[in-house]
């Protein structure tokens, strides 16, 4: 588990747990990977993009294949 959050699956969907195993990011996502520097890679569909701590999605793209924390092939969300 990284920074309290740990990647956590609810039937078909993927959220975050905290340590007291409640989901602190609702179950959401069709793949979800663990918090590195603050932020997780989420995928959506054929979406993918990455997540803040509180669940805010920072970036997404169409792309399949982004490759680790480049946030410059992506549109960043306002």
């Amino acid at each position: 588990m990284q920074n309290g959050s740990a990647p956590a699956r609810a039937g078909a969907k993927w959220g975050y747990i905290g340590t007291d195993g409640q989901f602190r990011i609702k179950p959401l996502f069709d793949e979800a990977k663990p918090f590195e520097s603050g932020l997780a890679e989420v995928h959506d569909g054929s979406s993918q993009g990455y997540i803040d701590e509180g669940g805010n999605c920072v970036c997404r793209s169409d792309r399949q294949s982004q490759g680790k924390f480049q946030l410059f092939r992506c549109n960043l969300r306002q």
